[in-house]
């Protein structure tokens, strides 16, 4: 169960309460908040303080890089399947490559 953190001032410590019933799986962002970060990330390189700055110079959007880190970690298992996918073809072509060149002598 996720929690929210809350201020204690008489403890002088952070105490965590429950996250209301119903908002445990969801995100403060839409899709296509999610969508631009997971773009500029991985297509273009651009690193989590870069994002940071994207978003608050073109959206007025203050958000920090674990945020943006916790959007891409939510993201990643939409993905899950392509990188596996990805990953046994690259795996197959290797093993080819590989065996193509142990039966011509070349390898």
């Amino acid at each position: 169960m996720g929690s929210a953190r809350r201020h204690n001032v008489r403890a002088a410590a952070v105490t965590l309460a429950p996250v209301p019933v119903g908002l445990e799986e969801t995100s403060s962002f839409s899709a296509n908040t999610v969508a631009l970060p997971i773009y500029l990330r991985f297509t273009h390189a651009i690193g989590y303080r870069a994002l940071t700055q994207v978003f608050l110079h073109r959206f007025a959007l203050h958000i920090n890089e674990g945020a943006l880190a916790a959007m891409l970690h939510r993201a990643k298992p939409c993905f899950d399947d392509e990188v596996a996918a990805c990953r046994a073809t690259i795996w197959m072509e290797t093993e080819r490559h590989r065996r193509d060149r142990v039966s011509t002598g070349r390898g």
